[in-house]
């Protein structure tokens, strides 16, 4: 029998040396609160490749972890994997890319692969590049999984009926049809033992979490978000039996007892909730979770017996306090459905998140005040405050490049949520940079905001982040 391959998956390091997340949909540094998330995507494709029980696999998600890319080298070199599977984002792209053509200098026969939003998009253009020898594009775990089957098994797989993929062959290039979207019960349980869990905390009371995904898909259209591309646009779920199995397990196994459900719109079925949440009532389960919604989509009853299965927290995606600014995003929301949502999820007994974006289509100096306004009106535990970032593939890139309002728009670096890269005819990008630290002091440094954060923290380390958070803002 063939000894196995060799298969390194990781999350590089950036080139300016932070940690980022790069799960679809949230592209992001460790953010305001300093926190990481666990690298769901890696699991996943590491698990699937276990089952196949053709690979060994290694798993670096480099931030977190304090790799370098001297480090990162070194690995590569020691290690020598037959495969070299990399997650990759618009703002780091450009370090992605370094480091694959590293990796090939060093192993002239290895064999890369290159998932993520960016290149999911640039496919034809970026395959030019040597180092590259297997773009995935779209939703990546199956696809990876395919192509790593294929190298291996090539007279049982072919390349040119994996779909969703581009690749060099034989010095021509191949564009492979958009592939299906895969059926969730299908997925195993991230391989979370390759990973150093340790590493990924809450932000206050630091104990660790993980990311589990009960459904996918978003059927909506939001101008800045690429989830209904990566993720289409039906809703796939999961079998509420094997999610909560799935909790049980990592409960059992790992002692994590904190979740972040990875769902674009946790509760758009009510039934589909229901069912979860007795499931994990029946099981008796011991957990905090946190999952995010629309202010459309909630609905009293379901939010109670989210409660009672150990919902927390849930995000709202509020975007903006201009009506104006939520009709041309594509929202398809209104300001009372925003305003009755948080009351009835307070209602209900969990703390809530609003998540506001700087920079939208017809966004202005008046807008923005309005945003900071409402912001400050809702009765929100937090708020999460960005700078637009028209990331390639969402339809706000689009407008805005034809438009002309997009800065330096040829270095990917430059993309981030905490500095504007868009002139808009009314409110220059400095402006929009400024205003959302505005925004984040005037909502967290108050009595009601400091009382909340303070009953968070439950230990010296938590104090010692907090004191970080403050020193990001205050000393520039």
């Amino acid at each position: 029998m063939d000894s196995k391959k060799r298969v390194l998956i990781v999350n590089p390091p950036a080139l300016d040396l932070k940690s980022y997340t790069k799960e679809t949909r949230c592209i992001q540094d460790a953010g305001v609160w300093l926190t990481n998330w666990p690298p769901i995507t890696l699991a996943y494709i590491a698990g699937l490749l276990i089952r196949e029980k053709q690979f060994e696999v290694m798993v670096k998600d480099c931030g977190p972890q304090n790799i370098d890319f001297k480090d990162l080298t070194n690995l590569i070199v020691d290690y020598r994997p037959d495969i070299f599977i990399v997650s990759s984002s618009t703002p780091t792209i450009n370090s992605d890319i370094q480091v694959l053509r590293t990796a090939k200098k060093n192993l002239p026969d290895l064999k890369t692969i290159i998932f993520g939003n960016h290149v999911s998009f640039f496919a034809k253009e970026l395959i030019s590049d040597h180092c590259l020898d297997f773009i995935v594009r779209g939703e990546p775990e199956s696809k990876v999984v395919d192509i790593c089957l294929a190298l291996t098994r090539p007279d049982d797989f072919n390349l040119d009926n994996i779909r969703g993929i581009t690749f060099r062959s034989e010095g021509r290039i191949n564009h492979n049809p958009d592939g299906r979207f895969i059926d969730l019960d299908n997925l195993p349980i991230p391989a979370w033992d390759l990973i150093d869990i340790d590493k990924y905390t809450l932000p206050f009371n630091l104990n660790k979490f993980l990311l589990v995904a009960p459904t996918r898909g978003c059927p909506y259209r939001c101008s800045f978000c690429l989830s209904s591309y990566f993720y289409g646009s039906a809703i796939r779920y999961r079998d509420p039996i094997s999610f909560v199995d799935e909790l049980k397990f990592l409960t059992e196994h790992y002692h994590v007892y904190d979740f972040l459900f990875w769902s674009e719109t946790f509760t758009f079925n009510g039934d589909y909730v229901n069912s979860v949440c007795t499931q994990i009532l029946k099981n008796r389960l011991n957990i905090k979770w946190r999952c995010a919604t629309r202010a459309d989509k909630v609905n009293l009853p379901v939010l109670k017996k989210m409660r009672d299965a150990g919902c927390c927290m849930v995000s709202l995606g509020i975007e903006s306090g201009s009506q104006d600014v939520l009709d041309k995003s594509g929202k398809g929301i209104k300001k009372v459905d925003i305003e009755q949502a948080v009351g009835t999820l307070k209602k209900a007994g969990l703390e809530v998140v609003g998540h506001f974006i700087f920079g939208l289509e017809g966004e202005d100096k008046r807008t923005i005040k309005e945003t900071i306004k409402f912001s400050r009106s809702l009765p929100l535990d937090f708020a999460q405050f960005y700078n637009a970032a028209p990331f390639p593939g969402t339809p706000l890139f689009d407008r805005y490049t034809n438009q002309g309002m997009l800065l330096a728009v040829s270095d990917w670096s430059d993309y981030s949520q905490k500095k504007s890269i868009v002139n808009l005819p009314q409110t220059s990008s400095r402006y929009l940079t400024r205003m959302r630290r505005v925004a984040v002091l005037l909502f967290y440094f108050r009595v009601k905001s400091l009382a909340i954060i303070f009953k968070q923290l439950n230990c010296k380390i938590g104090w010692k982040r907090w004191l970080r958070i403050i020193q990001r803002y205050l000393i520039k």
